[in-house]
C-alpha cells in the first residue's frame, strides 16, 4: 500500500485548522476541515516511520539489547487543543523542529 501523500495546500490546511477551532463553523465546515486534518496527519506517517526506524538503529547502537522505540500520528483531539491552546499557523508545529534538531544533535 502506497504512503499518502498531503492533497492540500498550506492555506487550506490552515483554513480547516481555523475551522476546527472556530465557533462560527457550521457541521459541514466541520467535517470538511476533519478531512483535510486527516490528510496531513496520513501524509506524516513516511516521516514518522522514517524517523522511527533511524531513531530505532541509533539508539540499537547504544544499547543492543534492543530499545523501546514506538510511532504515532497525533491525534485529532491532541491537534484541536494545541491549535486553540497556540492559536498559530496550524500547519506547524514547533515539536517537529525540536525533534528533528535533537535528532541531529544526537546523530552526531
Amino acid at each position: 500500500m502506497p504512503w499518502a501523500t498531503r492533497s492540500y495546500s498550506l492555506e487550506e490546511i490552515d483554513a480547516a485548522g481555523k475551522a476546527l477551532i472556530s465557533r462560527r463553523s457550521t457541521p459541514e465546515e466541520i467535517e470538511a476541515a476533519i478531512d483535510v486534518i486527516n490528510n496531513w496527519r496520513a501524509a506524516h506517517a513516511f516521516p514518522l516511520n522514517t524517523m522511527q526506524m533511524r531513531l530505532r538503529t541509533k539508539a540499537s547502537e547504544v544499547d543492543r539489547r534492543s530499545p523501546f522505540v514506538s510511532q504515532r500520528i497525533k491525534r485529532l483531539s491532541a491537534i484541536e487543543s494545541k491549535l486553540r491552546r497556540l492559536r498559530n499557523v496550524p500547519h506547524y508545529f514547533a515539536d517537529t523542529d525540536v525533534f528533528l534538531r535533537e535528532l541531529r544533535r544526537a546523530t552526531r
